[in-house]
């Protein structure tokens, strides 16, 4: 795991500035503090900074070929690797260390068709042809490892971490107002487009080459598409046996590792899940598992996290999350998180991984479950808006429903989630899917904002990643938000957030073939009205505790709206001053205001929101209005 940067400049031909390139990559040392290199041909270079955790005597690449024709920087792990390497046997190639890097620079060198289609990983990396002038940037199938570009006066730029850019003479930079505006409406910023104007990522599961004369070749080699339904497994043992194999194939090749690997436990099924099967592993080393906790009216995981790690016999630790610490913390991890990230889970993610990234390497968790067999109550919600039907057409009439319920600040109260529901009942499916779970609406965003942030409609950003062929809305809309909500939430947060602690963050669901798997068991398998996640019970019920697999779905929240009532207030209050909301001429002070007003009396709950504009000024500070460079 690593952080990776270049440039390439075939517009002007400049030779590349030595120190701006070095620059690039110190600002990503907190993702590789083991080692550091760069390298340069004239016009072409590339930096890595290097977290060791495969072949740990190997040297930091970037590696050049044997033949001298192509250059690596890699970010990420193939957990084939080995395999990849004795298939290529008969080739005599000339390897110099043992590391998955130079087997994938070795494929390139032997003209090995279409590589990527061979890796099962999590990866991101440029592959540059010293003899054609090509350069190649390629991501993995589902994102786990960010890479981003911008095309410059010069050519392009490319690094794992935005902030990376600016270290480039000739990268300028302005905030991406439509991006700032879908960040309200989502509290991430989904790509292609970043926060920041004219820079962006290189597309999961997609090969993105860009040649001397500014050629550019984008292609997908990867996607759910044409995954049919297995009507194999509509047979109970059959469907459980697959399930197993399948799985534990995918822990198999995340327990690869010449360091210890941790496990992220929260307690409920599909962590515990991963623990069960990664013990099973005979791992070399022994697994120490972590959760987060914290003192609130809400109850926290630790207490079923704790009946699992007991069940396994790891060694366990709880890591508390408190007002003070995210204070403490709060300017770094928006620094670190830098694409515009407001989800209040990152705040335990990044807890967790200050602690366990002092004691451990790797780590892996459950995430992805819920995407891939319907554990968000957001389907719940979809089934019964489509059962109501007509009653859609009374929306109006029902509104005053919630009122019937006191909205409190312990947890999601019954009356944040009937006003969302109700208010999605004016919408047809896709937009009401999309809308379980919006924080800023377009009307707040219209008498709160101004200019192209108050218009930007981030409905049908969302709605370009529905897959219309799909004629199942379900499906439909899990698939979406493992390209959306998963992608650019869920597995880009785990990145940002471990990476910032030096830490590499696994997640064994996101194994495609798993993924593939999971998209082909029939629908009525995975998803029942009124129980979340019924197959994964089924499953967990012959290896996990009974406290556990019957465990009512919970979902993660941490106390937010409960502390910025209390131990948080001050710092909402002077993070969202007056004076420091004029700043930024987009945002009205009179509207959020109200928001502070109506949260701190108990009319609503707007701590999504609220947080959203905490993280816009500090990010919006951070890298355009004081500049900072470092923190």
């Amino acid at each position: 795991m690593c952080g990776i940067s270049g440039v390439y400049n075939f517009k002007s031909n400049n030779p590349v500035d030595v120190q701006e390139l070095k620059n690039s990559i110190e600002l990503q040392s907190h993702r590789g503090p083991n080692s550091k290199n760069h390298l340069i041909d004239r016009v072409f270079g590339s930096a890595m900074a290097r977290l060791s955790i495969i072949a740990l005597d190997s040297d930091c690449p970037p590696y050049k070929s044997a033949s001298d024709r192509f250059s690596i920087v890699f970010n990420g792990e193939i957990f084939n690797y080995k395999e990849i390497r004795k298939s290529l046997a008969h080739y005599n190639y000339p390897f110099r260390s043992e590391s998955d890097t130079e087997t994938l620079l070795a494929m390139y060198d032997l003209q090995i068709e279409n590589p990527e289609q061979q890796l099962i990983g999590m990866y991101a990396y440029a592959i540059f042809d010293h003899l054609s002038g090509c350069l190649t940037l390629c991501r993995d199938r589902q994102g786990e490892k960010p890479l981003f570009y911008s095309i410059t006066r010069d050519g392009i730029i490319f690094a794992s971490e935005l902030k990376s850019f600016q270290a480039f003479s000739a990268f300028e930079s302005s905030p991406n107002l439509a991006s700032i505006s879908n960040f309200l409406s989502l509290s991430y910023t989904p790509g292609p487009d970043t926060a920041f104007e004219g820079v962006y990522e290189v597309s999961p599961s997609t090969i993105f080459r860009i040649d001397s004369r500014g050629s550019i070749e984008s292609k997908k080699y990867w996607s759910l598409d044409g995954i049919s339904i297995n009507p194999d497994l509509n047979d109970r043992k059959v469907l459980l046996e697959e399930l197993s194999n399948s799985f534990s194939s995918a822990i198999k090749y995340r327990m690869v590792s010449d360091v210890p690997v941790g496990m992220f436990l929260s307690g409920g099924l599909d962590s515990s899940l991963c623990l069960a099967f990664a013990q099973k592993q005979s791992p070399r080393f022994p697994i120490k598992a972590y959760t987060i906790g914290f003192d609130s009216a809400i109850e926290d995981e630790v207490k079923y996290a704790k009946i699992v790690a007991k069940h396994f016999d790891v060694e366990h630790r709880v890591v508390r999350l408190t007002p003070e610490s995210i204070i403490n913390d709060f300017s770094r991890i928006i620094y670190c998180s830098d694409n515009l990230l407001a989800n209040p889970a990152m705040f335990a993610n990044y807890q967790l991984s200050k602690v366990a990234g002092k004691e451990i390497r790797v780590t892996l968790n459950g995430g992805g479950g819920d995407e891939l067999f319907y554990g968000y109550p957001t389907y719940q919600a979809d089934v019964l808006h489509k059962a109501l039907g007509p009653l859609r057409y009374f929306s109006q009439a029902l509104q005053w429903t919630p009122s019937m319920f006191k909205a409190h600040h312990r947890g999601i109260s019954l009356h944040y989630k009937l006003s969302k529901f109700i208010e999605g009942l004016s919408f047809d499916s896709d937009k009401a899917h999309y809308w379980w779970r919006t924080i800023f609406s377009d009307l707040e965003k219209t008498s709160g904002f101004k200019g192209k942030v108050s218009s930007s409609d981030s409905f049908q950003y969302c709605r370009a990643h529905y897959d219309f062929n799909l004629t199942n809305d379900l499906i439909r809309f899990a698939d979406s938000d493992l390209s959306l909500w998963w992608r650019y939430m869920g597995l880009y947060q785990a990145d940002t957030m471990s990476m910032a602690n030096s830490l590499e963050l696994r997640v064994p669901m996101m194994d495609h073939r798993f993924i593939e798997f999971a998209r082909s068991i029939p629908l009525k398998r995975k998803f029942a009205f009124g129980k979340t996640k019924p197959l994964i019970r089924e499953f967990a019920e012959l290896i996990l505790p009974s406290e556990i697999f019957n465990l009512k779905k919970k979902g993660f929240h941490i106390p937010l709206n409960e502390w910025l009532c209390s131990s948080l207030k001050e710092f909402m209050m002077d993070n969202l001053s007056e004076q420091r909301l004029k700043r930024l001429d987009f945002i009205s002070p009179a509207f959020v205001s109200r928001l502070i007003d109506d949260h701190l009396n108990k009319i609503s709950d707007n701590s999504y929101k609220l947080i959203n504009l905490i993280v816009l000024l500090e990010w919006y500070d951070q890298f355009f209005l004081a500049k900072r460079s470092k923190i």
